[in-house]
Formats: structure tokens, C-alpha cells, sequence
């Protein structure tokens, strides 16, 4: 997870490890739930989510209910959707999230949970395109 400001200038990363492997769409919601918890918890105001799992995105931005655990997810993340107010989520190609995959990829070298204030050695040079994004792969 990636936060940056309406400049593209780093703020904020954060990794974690799952402690299970889940099919690759609860993967997926599990971690779009972690970066709305995060937005939560830090209280910015308006932020642009952009997520590079068109599933999750779909699910968040749709009205459908799903039984399922994904769908125990999806709900979780319209819960806290539904209590912060001024955020917004998109969808956003996976190749134009260079940036959150080099955090997603990172987070298996650093274990359960590492957070950079500043930009690590590891995305040093990458361009800056998202605003907050979650990249599971």
C-alpha cells in the first residue's frame, strides 16, 4: 500500500504478510480492506483509492450482496466506505501501478508488517502514479 499526495509525492508505504494464502480474490479484498482501515485510521479527508483488482473495485463500487468469504470482505470494505466520508475508489491498470507492486513484492522479503516514512531503496526512480493502491501479486 501506497500513499502519496495530489503531487505524486511519497507519504507513506506499508507492507504485510498474510498468514494464510487465500484464493487470490479474498488475497485480494483482504488487502483493499487493510488500505481502508489505514485511510481510516489516518483521517486525510478526500483520497482517491485506486485499486489493480478490477473484482475488489467492481464488488466495492457495486450495490450486489455475495455470500461468500469474499463477499464477507467486499462488506467489510463498503462498511468502512460507509463511515468515512470523501473517499473515492477506481480502478487502475496493474501497469501503471509499478510502484504498489514493488511494495506488494516487497512485503515477502520483510515479513508480517514494515511502514516507510520516506521512499525505500526499493522504489527509489519508479514514477509516482496513484494516490493509494493495493497491489496483491
Amino acid at each position: 500500500m501506497v500513499l502519496l499526495d495530489e503531487y505524486g509525492t511519497f507519504l507513506e508505504g506499508r507492507t504485510k504478510l498474510l498468514d494464510c494464502y487465500p484464493e487470490v480474490d479474498v488475497g485480494e479484498a483482504i488487502g483493499f480492506f487493510e488500505a481502508l482501515s489505514w485511510l481510516k485510521e489516518m483521517n486525510n479527508g478526500e483520497v482517491i483509492v485506486e485499486g489493480d483488482a478490477k473484482i475488489v473495485v467492481d464488488a466495492v463500487n457495486s450495490t450486489k450482496d455475495m455470500n461468500s468469504v469474499f463477499g464477507d470482505c467486499i462488506h467489510q470494505c463498503k462498511f468502512i466506505l460507509s463511515t468515512s466520508l470523501g473517499i473515492s475508489i477506481v480502478f487502475a491498470k496493474r501497469s501503471a501501478n509499478s510502484l504498489a507492486h514493488k511494495f506488494a513484492k516487497a512485503s515477502r522479503r520483510f515479513g508480517n508488517y514494515c511502514s516507510w516514512v520516506d521512499p525505500p531503496d526499493f522504489v527509489v526512480g519508479l514514477p509516482a502514479t496513484l494516490c493509494i493502491c493495493n497491489n496483491g501479486s
